[in-house]
């Protein structure tokens, strides 16, 4: 493995845990009911088509 391989690896996951963090805060603000509505309003879609699809796979 050279350098950059491993920087570049590094960069992956530093990001993906920024996004995991982002993640859990909107959890936790939407959970809250601190969320502006907008954005609660599509977050909550995003929720119920993704517990949708949850229960459509696991039938």
């Amino acid at each position: 493995m050279n350098e950059d391989y491993i920087v570049a690896f590094r960069e992956i996951l530093q990001e993906a845990e920024r996004k995991q963090q982002e993640a859990l805060a909107r959890f936790h603000r939407w959970s809250a009911g601190t969320m502006d509505p907008a954005e609660e309003e599509a977050y909550t879609s995003a929720v119920r088509e993704c517990a949708g699809k949850l229960r459509r796979e696991s039938a």
